[in-house]
């Protein structure tokens, strides 16, 4: 019951409900009535401008971003071993991680992948949600294919996902570069993709896609999509995600 009262024995509303946990229907989360009466107080004694409360929003929607980005870079993440890599499994107070398996003996490879996902609940527009970091790694094993059928496999791995639309009336369109990184242990092909928000100045998404290129015996994919970042902390967020891979031939 987003938005609705939480009412005292009396009738008195004491707070306004504002969100839940998802594994729960037992505990949700208030703004004290007392807060929003302030808040709904000076609103109308300001008489805001729509461009005032695009600013506040905005502001908010910086600090929120500002907020990931400080728990994740100053944090040690936990690792995981996956083949020959050493992963970030786990990052941050704010991260949910899981893993997954598969073996596709007909295609000739199996599959291993882990991923994580940190967020705020900050929307802008109806659907689009900022202040979100997700990311995946996937590790390829050849079972027995030539080294440009493999080749192919991981290629097929690297470009099978796409960038979402997005609302049109929120963000524009990526833009792309390809750069060849050298990580520890390896080389990759890494594309980033970055996109601006039209309302929001100093906000943009951003998309950065890896995948290995020394091996043809195992090979590693990643993705990493940061959403309603500053250009700032996609850099540092981006290097981050690069720099915590380790290969170990």
């Amino acid at each position: 019951m987003s938005g609705g009262p939480a009412l005292a024995g009396n009738g008195d509303v004491f707070g306004i409900n504002v969100a839940r946990r998802t594994d729960s229907n037992l505990i949700s989360f208030l703004v004290p009535a007392n807060k929003l009466a302030a808040l709904m107080d000076r609103a109308r004694s300001a008489n805001p401008t729509p461009e005032a409360l695009l600013g506040e929003a905005r502001q908010g929607m910086i600090d929120g971003q500002e907020m990931i980005a400080a728990d994740i870079l100053g944090s040690s993440p936990r690792m995981q071993k996956i083949a020959p890599f050493l992963l970030p499994a786990e990052y941050g107070t704010a991260s949910r991680c899981g893993g997954a398996s598969s073996k596709e003996d007909e295609d000739g490879y199996t599959l291993e992948s882990v991923s994580c996902l940190a967020e705020l609940s900050i929307t802008a527009g109806r659907k689009h949600s900022v202040s979100m970091m997700w990311s995946e790694y996937r590790v390829v094993r050849n079972l027995g294919l030539d080294a440009f059928r493999f080749a192919s496999r991981l290629s097929d791995q690297f470009t099978s996902d796409t960038d979402d639309g997005g609302e049109r009336k929120v963000v524009g369109r990526y833009v792309c570069r390809n750069s060849l990184v050298q990580l520890k242990g390896g080389t990759a092909r890494v594309a980033i993709c970055k996109r601006p928000y039209k309302q929001l100045d100093g906000l943009v998404d951003a998309h950065l896609r890896l995948v290995t290129l020394d091996s043809s015996e195992v090979g590693l994919v990643g993705n990493l999509v940061l959403i309603g970042f500053t250009e700032n902390n996609v850099k540092r967020l981006a290097r981050w995600y690069l720099e915590s891979i380790e290969w170990k031939h």
